[in-house]
């Protein structure tokens, strides 16, 4: 992963082929001027989840690079102070580069939904 998800505390707890779990807990930063989680923040984690997915083999390791070609997102609770999400990411579909993943992303504490998600995305060989 990239030194800008290493900031934000984004971690891998989780990885395979076509699919991804990060988890990521609430840093006061992250705070907008309601005192909630900034969207960007939400978004990032979820993106960076769709990009684990895709680029993991079957053994969790990195077997090729991805850039993000669409993503939509819905945020559906807040991700508030002290608690602690958990997104999944699975493939969905797809052809030889162009390819799909559903995301969501859930309080590990209550597992209530925060956001869900599907994104698009092209594989790029590894050089």
């Amino acid at each position: 992963m990239s030194r800008f998800t290493e900031l934000l505390g984004i971690e891998v707890e989780e990885s395979g082929l076509g699919y991804a779990i990060l988890t990521c807990a609430w840093k006061p930063e992250f705070a907008n001027d309601s005192n909630v989680t900034h969207g960007g923040v939400i978004a990032t984690i979820m993106d960076t989840a769709c990009g684990v997915a895709l680029v993991s083999d079957e053994n969790g390791k990195r077997a090729s690079r991805v850039v993000t070609v669409s993503f939509s997102l819905s945020y559906i609770a807040p991700f508030r102070e002290g608690d602690r999400v958990r997104c999944t990411a699975r493939l969905a579909g797809g052809g030889r580069k162009l390819k799909t993943v559903k995301v969501e992303l859930e309080s590990a504490v209550t597992s209530d939904l925060i956001a869900s998600g599907f994104g698009t995305f092209r594989q790029i060989a590894n050089r």
